[in-house]
């Protein structure tokens, strides 16, 4: 009887259980019906993945008209490559039976459902029975369900049957009714596969019985010999210690049973060897008759081949005829594709028209930032000389007023002495001097007319006090230096920001120019397009990193705050489990640490708000400056036309506060004048202050020598007093005219900026910058 008669249909629940199997493997696609696998592509991954030297890439991949023969050959390969890794490397030798087990080419005829699975169920086989049983079988634990593992079981039980069937049935009768029903090349080939792998797998047992047989022996006459001298040592045991070493002979007794039961049962796995040894003996000449008959069939399959070969040459005709067929199908699509390539770049031409005039405007641009950026630079270089001028004016203030201080010392030491020697006069009180009656005159006309030396002496101390009290009093040369050092911070604030300008617009101007000379020379090819899409990204990556930066900031700042927040409560938790002391000091120094933090915060508040105010006072020194050039670029253009124009609206709207303003600028160039005279003024009484000083100095000298006279200590302590006083007014007076011109030079710089930027509110002024520019080089002269 064939042997696809004796196969048991696959039920449905086991051919779902193969399906889900099947899905377990690595695929490149998943498989829904066993109909998806007639293609054999899955089965050949299937055996890459048992047998990883097969290579899937051998089957034919264009099936055409031939889709059925293609698939018959598909799967005829993929099960001979699996009979062959099933007789040649599987080295269980536990799966040899199942290519005797099903027809290959009768289920390639007809590839149903049914033939299908008992395809699959030969894979399941080779998989779970074969030497990889291990890496497969905790798979199907892991993937399939309860009901299916016990449907592959099942499968698998039948298969161990069909097994045993055809060992009853004798290897002849297997070969001859598989010869039947099967393809005589396949047959032929697995056969001749079949019986050199059980050749060889019996001349390796043989080797090994031979092998274990001759260690059996060598085993039992070393156990023999072993066995005699434990003999002769037990009997030297009892004749040296009799009876009393009972125990230890039971010991040895026992130890030489387990020897003897050793012994047998090696004695009985060398007669199972030996009857071993002639079975396989018998299979040997069982399987060499069989040889001859394989070499006839090698015959029959090399014919076989050669029809097969012309079969499948037809068909890869066939298969260019179509391909060919396909490809002049394909000249009408290219034709189509050619003319929509030349609209493209007919507006590709356009764009780059486009593009050449942007060029030439950013190259207008780029003229302009340079010359802002020369701007800059000369703005930069003028800072830099206006430091060293007032560095050099801080320098000699500062020596000037060490000078002074030296003096005041000298002055307040003399002043001592000369009281004391004051003092320690006689004490006579003499009469009023004649020049007494000239109450009107001033200290140094008093010190002039008197001929007294002790009231010429309490003169020149009064004078002296005064001196000195306006020196102690003079608070314009400290505030002369802390403006000189406010200037000089705000200089090398203004210098900073405008070397951070000139470095970024540097940069720009570098990247523009980099562009710029890309796209003369062509090197951005893909039009206008690129070149948008690059300058809006830039605006979107300039956009996003200021929006990340005031993310970073606000985050510092929460984060600063959440900091003293946590050393706030550590020092409240730390200050719970100590004493009133320890716990106040604890307390101090956590309230040191945040103050600490919030002065560094508050500093770097001030930085940024000062460089703010910095940028906003260049920003509208910019802005006057552009006002400026603006008018001055109208006035020329006005005057170099031919015709005279009428009055604008702006100019009508402007004149009244161009007068004003020409009027505060004198009035304010006046007022400077009024205090650069009045400071020439003070220097020249303190020359005149240093020099009476001085002829004080000798004239203290003279007095020494000729004694002091206290009769007018009065007249000069009352002199000193007047003159201390007129001197303190003098003082408050040139205090508050300074006041009063530092507050009008500032009042007059605030109405001279709101005035030009009142110039600028007009309905048809322009908003943006290019508008701006548009209208300053098309600006023609109303009639």
């Amino acid at each position: 009887m064939p042997q696809q008669q004796q196969h048991q249909s696959i039920s449905r629940a086991g051919q779902a259980a193969l399906l889900t199997w099947v899905n377990t493997f690595s695929l490149d696609r998943r498989v829904d019906r066993l109909e998806d696998l007639a293609d054999a592509h899955v089965f050949a991954q299937m055996l890459h993945d048992l047998d990883p030297e097969y290579d899937p890439n051998e089957l034919e991949q264009h099936a055409g008209s031939s889709a059925w023969l293609t698939n018959k050959r598909n799967i005829q390969s993929v099960f001979k490559a699996l009979t062959k890794y099933i007789i040649h490397k599987d080295g269980s030798g536990a799966i040899d039976f199942l290519p005797r087990t099903i027809d290959v080419r009768a289920v390639s005829d007809n590839l149903n459902a049914e033939g299908i699975a008992q395809l699959v169920a030969i894979f399941t086989a080779a998989a779970m029975l074969g030497e990889h049983n291990t890496r497969y079988i905790p798979v199907m634990r892991k993937n399939l369900s309860t009901s299916e593992q016990a449907e592959i079981m099942t499968i698998l039980q039948r298969k161990d049957e069909e097994r045993q069937r055809l060992a009853e049935s004798g290897v002849d009768a297997s070969v001859d009714e598989a010869t039947a029903g099967l393809d005589p090349g396949l047959v032929a080939e697995a056969q001749l596969a079949t019986l050199a792998s059980d050749y060889d797998r019996v001349s390796k047992k043989l080797a090994d019985t031979n092998t274990r047989l001759e260690h059996l022996q060598i085993s039992y006459e070393v156990i023999k010999e072993d066995l005699e001298r434990k003999e002769k040592e037990l009997d030297l045991e009892r004749q040296k210690h009799g009876a009393s070493e009972s125990q230890l002979i039971r010991d040895l007794q026992e130890k030489l049973r387990e020897q003897d039961d050793l012994i047998s049962n090696q004695e009985g796995q060398a007669e199972d060897d030996r009857q071993t040894k002639q079975r396989l003996a018998q299979e040997n000449s069982q399987l060499s008759r069989k040889a001859v008959l394989v070499e006839q069939l090698q015959d029959q399959v090399q014919e076989l081949k050669h029809a097969n070969d012309d079969l499948s040459k037809k068909a890869n005709t066939i298969d260019r005829y179509k391909q060919k067929l396909e490809a002049q199908r394909g000249l009408e699509m290219r034709l189509e594709e050619a003319l929509y390539e030349v609209g493209q770049n007919k507006e590709a031409l356009k764009e780059f028209e486009a593009l050449q005039k942007r060029v030439n405007q950013q190259q207008a641009t780029i003229e302009r930032f340079r010359e802002m950026v020369s701007g800059l630079e000369q703005q930069i270089e003028d800072n830099r000389i206006q430091k060293a001028a007032l560095e050099a004016d801080i320098y000699a203030v500062h020596a000037q007023l060490e000078s002074l201080k030296d003096q005041n010392q000298m002055s307040e030491v003399r002043i001592a002495e000369l009281e004391q020697q004051l003092l320690q006069g006689t004490g006579s009180t003499l009469p009023a001097s004649p020049g007494g009656s000239k109450a009107t005159f001033n200290l140094e006309e008093e010190l002039q007319h008197t001929d007294d030396p002790a009231s010429a002496y309490t003169l020149e101390i009064a004078r002296l006090r005064a001196e000195n009290n306006l020196l102690r009093s003079n608070v314009n040369v400290g505030s002369e230096n802390d403006r000189l050092r406010a200037d000089l911070e705000i200089s090398k604030t203004k210098e900073e920001l405008a070397r951070k300008k000139y470095n970024d617009m540097f940069e720009k101007h570098t990247l523009l120019e980099a562009q710029m000379q890309a796209l003369a020379s062509g090197a951005i090819g893909e039009g206008s397009s690129l070149w948008i899409e690059a300058q809006k990204k830039l605006k979107d990556t300039t956009s996003e990193l200021d929006r990340h930066k005031a993310v970073s900031r606000e985050l510092e700042n929460q984060v600063a705050d959440k900091h003293r927040e946590m050393l706030r409560l550590r020092a409240d938790l730390g200050a719970v489990g100590k004493g009133s002391v320890d716990a106040l000091e604890e307390l101090k120094s956590t309230d040191a640490l945040i103050s600490e933090s919030l002065k560094k915060e508050l500093e770097s508040l001030r930085t940024d708000f000062r460089s703010l105010q910095v940028d906003n006072e260049q920003q509208q020194k910019h802005l006057i400056e552009a006002l400026v050039s603006k008018e001055e670029l109208r006035k020329t253009m006005g005057t170099a036309s031919d015709e005279k124009p009428l009055p604008s609206l702006t100019q009508a709207t402007t004149a009244p506060p161009a007068a004003d303003v020409e009027e505060q600028v004198r009035k304010t160039t006046e007022m400077n004048e009024k205090l650069r005279t009045a400071m020439k003024q003070l220097k020249k009484q303190y020359d005149i202050a240093d020099h009476d000083r001085t002829e004080l100095q000798k004239k203290l000298k003279a007095a020494e020598t000729a004694g002091p006279s206290s009769g007018s200590v009065g007249a000069m302590a009352a002199a000193h007093a007047a003159q201390r006083a007129a001197d303190e007014k003098t003082i408050k007076n040139l205090q508050r005219e300074n006041a009063m011109i530092t507050t009008a030079w500032y009042d007059l710089t605030s109405r001279l900026q709101s005035n030009h930027v009142v110039l600028q509110r007009r309905q048809d002024a322009p908003k943006s910058w290019l508008n701006k520019q548009r209208q300053l080089v098309n600006a023609t002269p109303r009639k």
